[in-house]
């Protein structure tokens, strides 16, 4: 332990030295002010002054835990600990481990006490609790409104795990009880961390324990393939009774640090394959990469792309996810066209008007060109990283042949295209042969009660292009309610016919999409009277009939 003079008296100095490159310090009271790495080998942190519970990390090691006090005033205290002799590697060894096996009045899931004169408090709805104390001897306590025990328990090498059932005695007097007790609520990010509390296991969190003692607790939380945390709170002695609101004790939710990084690695082209540190790891998307902290070294290869490097800094609880681009390697390619102004498409997407002077992934490429009244153009490019492509292509002047039809038929006909004959004319279908220009046309279909309609096709040079489509009728909805159903006969008349019994679950009886118009419903019921009216069915409306039954 050393002393420094500083000017400020309202923190003070932790100061560890340490063979491992990269400490992590978390304390109960509050955020770490600041930290120096300047100095290899030394760790510097400013503390508020008081107590405090400080836990250090180092990836792969087990925490180290110890409680310091920071001066208020003058000389500030420094504690020096060497970390290679205070924390031993992870292991899997189990615990040592007490477990207590009790039964509690109807309605008490938790019981106060002290372990080696520490409060204690043990969370048994289930009847059992156990402790996690270290090995040796332990004076394990407890005590409640119904009865007291206690023990003396021993625990070593070759007795790791002691099972031993609580039998309480008598009740202590009333002034003997504890202290008022307080709620306490406990969380981790992520959830499911188990949750030690002063050497007991108290539950998964995040937990809720009520009737928790006044003085100082530990807690632990530990989650598979984290880095287990340590924290400290208190519950203050206060006598008498409280109000619920005012014993609660709700701690925010502690974070735990994941013991690997996470990294995702995908690329566009997918396939690429993935070095990383050198070793191959299989093609793009690849997911679920975990790595430990610090450099790494990621490379991406593609055939016909160039070669991708990048360096990744990974630390704990942290996932990378990485995009990565590959640059196709490029041809010089050149294409003209008689007459100009051609469009041209690449592997079926827009590329530019001719003529083009550009360049184009290396490769093996579809190109069609496209000119309005001009037949289209297909040929096959071969894209070079060292030899210019260059082409020149006579466009043909073609006609196609078109035929339009619908169902039902009669349907009015127009048409948007290149051949400017047909814009602007109406149509009747089935329509007769028509001769047009090649290229692609927008048909327009309208007939009375049924939905409008567009259709897109392309006619080639020379081809004869036969459509039909199928228009769909305009329709609405008819309910029917009836306050008494069962037996009643319906009949609706008109485009369509429907004979139906109206049955008494049925009531509403719903009748969908009737095709628009005016229809005849007779509604009869034996001994009871009919019902008739003239009725119109409107396009994407629900027409709601009450009948009224006279004789």
């Amino acid at each position: 332990m050393k002393s420094y003079v500083v000017a400020s008296t309202s923190y003070g100095l932790l100061v560890v030295e340490s063979s491992i490159p990269r400490i992590t310090l978390r304390q109960s009271t509050g955020p770490v002010l600041g930290s120096d790495f300047s100095t290899p080998g030394v760790f510097i942190w400013e503390l508020g002054t008081g107590r405090h519970v400080v836990t250090l990390v180092a990836d792969g090691f087990e925490a180290l835990r110890f409680p310091i006090t920071v001066a208020g005033r003058g000389e500030l205290q420094v504690q020096q600990f060497r970390i290679s002799e205070g924390i031993a590697p992870q292991t899997d060894a189990d615990p040592p481990q007490i477990l207590l096996r009790m039964s509690l009045p109807e309605g008490v899931s938790g019981v106060t006490g002290a372990i080696d004169g520490r409060p204690l408090y043990l969370n048994c709805p289930a009847g059992h609790a156990l402790l996690e104390p270290p090995l040796g001897t332990h004076h394990v306590r407890l005590a409640g409104s119904w009865g007291g025990w206690e023990s003396w328990i021993t625990l070593s090498e070759t007795s790791r795990r002691i099972e031993q059932t609580v039998e309480w005695s008598a009740p202590k007097s009333k002034a003997e009880r504890p202290e008022a007790l307080a709620i306490v609520k406990i969380a981790s990010d992520p959830p499911g961390a188990e949750v030690i509390m002063n050497d007991a296991v108290v539950g998964i969190s995040p937990v809720e324990l009520s009737g928790v003692a006044p003085g100082h607790y530990q807690v632990s939380l530990i989650l598979d393939r984290h880095i287990p945390m340590t924290f400290g709170f208190d519950v203050e002695s206060t006598s008498g009774s409280l109000p619920d609101d005012s014993r609660l004790l709700d701690l925010p939710a502690y974070p735990l640090i994941p013991r690997f990084g996470n990294l995702r690695v995908t690329s566009v082209p997918e396939g690429a394959m993935v070095f990383l540190n050198g070793v191959e790891k299989g093609p793009t998307p690849i997911d679920g990469m975990e790595l430990n902290p610090g450099q790494h070294r990621l490379r991406l290869e593609l055939p016909d792309h160039h070669t991708l490097m990048k360096a990744i800094t990974m630390v704990p609880d942290t996932t990378i996810a990485l995009t990565c681009r590959l640059a196709r390697h490029m041809g010089q390619v050149k294409i003209e066209s008689v007459p100009t102004d051609a469009e041209v498409f690449v592997d079926g997407s827009y590329w530019s008007n001719t003529p083009i002077e550009d360049s184009l992934a290396t490769g093996q490429h579809s190109v069609r060109l496209r000119k309005m009244r001009y037949s289209d153009k297909t040929i096959e490019l071969s894209a070079n990283l060292h030899q210019p492509f260059v082409t020149n292509i006579l466009l043909d002047q073609y006609y196609g042949y078109l035929r339009v039809d619908s169902w039902p038929h009669r349907a009015s006909v127009t048409l948007d295209g290149p051949s400017p004959e047909l814009i602007g004319r109406r149509l009747v279908t089935p329509t007769s042969k028509l001769k047009v220009l090649s290229g692609q046309y927008i048909i327009h279909y309208s007939l009375k009660d049924y939905i409008e309609k567009s259709d897109t096709i392309f006619v080639q040079a020379s081809a004869f292009v036969d459509t039909l489509v199928d228009l769909t009728r305009k329709t609405g909805s008819l309910v029917i309610t009836l306050e008494d159903g069962f037996g009643t006969q319906i009949y609706l008349k008109g485009e369509v016919s429907i004979e139906k019994t109206y049955p008494p679950e049925n009531s509403p009886f719903y009748i969908h999409e009737v095709p628009t118009g005016t229809y005849t419903l007779t509604v009869k019921k034996k001994g009871a009277g009919y019902y008739r009216t003239v009725l119109t069915i409107e396009e994407n409306k629900t027409l709601t009939v009450q009948p009224q039954l006279v004789r």
